[in-house]
């Protein structure tokens, strides 16, 4: 960073610097405040939905809608920079984002407290279950159990897999931020899309977790650059521009 005639010009290195051409102000100033790396206001789904990215505020970063909107992502493609929020300054081994993989453990407290109780004997549920346990516990996607769900949308090629509507996506991500008991007609509505619920919240959490594991960097915003209550200019470093 440098100071030129009473204004700072920071300069940020890596993938950042190709990929923040496509994000607008707010969702820069949501990342730099350390909104998950996959925000964006909305996105798109696998079947080509556009929906809104379930976090309106800080508090939903703790919450499990979020991790759904990564499973449905039509292909995930996280900035390669966090900042967690009350990240220490040195976790320890893949201690590292413990905020997001609250939102993961949310996600499988919701499923074993307010879902499975009415789908006892379902298997995707189960199989559901064991992976979010083994990606909590094991800080890693290695060896995950998934039955039929898969990892990725690559594993799942050639399973039929009910398209969800833009409505069934939103329906899914607030029931997952929301965390309360099924009435009977989110149960009725979750019972015939329960196969891709669990599809996406497994490859969201399995995601969240490996970009953790193997890509995750956190950003360490300077001191100097504190508050973002005053201009800071970012100076592109890649970009050339062509001259005549």
């Amino acid at each position: 960073m440098e100071t030129l005639d009473g204004l700072s010009v920071a300069h940020v290195e890596g993938s950042f610097q190709h990929e923040r051409a496509a994000l607008t102000k707010h969702e820069l100033t949501c990342l730099l405040l350390g909104w998950p790396p996959w925000y964006k206001e909305k996105f798109k789904t696998r079947a080509g939905r556009e929906v809104p990215f379930p976090i309106w505020s800080e508090k939903d970063i703790s919450r499990g809608g979020w991790i759904i909107a990564v499973g449905l992502m039509e292909s995930p493609m996280p900035l390669a920079v966090y900042r967690c929020p009350n990240e220490p300054d040195e976790p320890g081994f893949r201690q590292n984002g413990a905020t997001f993989r609250r939102s993961v453990a949310r996600c499988r407290d919701h499923i074993a407290k307010n879902i499975s109780p009415h789908f006892p004997d379902n298997q995707d549920v189960t199989d559901a279950m064991a992976a979010l346990n083994h990606l909590i516990n094991e800080r890693t996607g290695s060896g995950i159990p998934t039955g039929r769900l898969g990892r990725t949308a690559d594993d799942v090629k050639g399973i039929d897999i009910p398209h969800l509507r833009s409505s069934d996506c939103r329906f899914i991500c607030t029931n997952f931020n929301d965390y309360e008991p099924l009435t009977d007609a989110d149960r009725a509505r979750l019972e015939s899309i329960l196969f891709p619920t669990m599809v996406a919240v497994v490859h969201g959490a399995y995601e969240v977790v490996q970009y953790l594991k193997d890509v995750g960097v956190e950003l360490k915003i300077p001191p100097s650059l504190q508050p973002f209550d005053r201009e800071v200019w970012l100076r592109d470093c890649t970009t050339r521009l062509p001259v005549r």
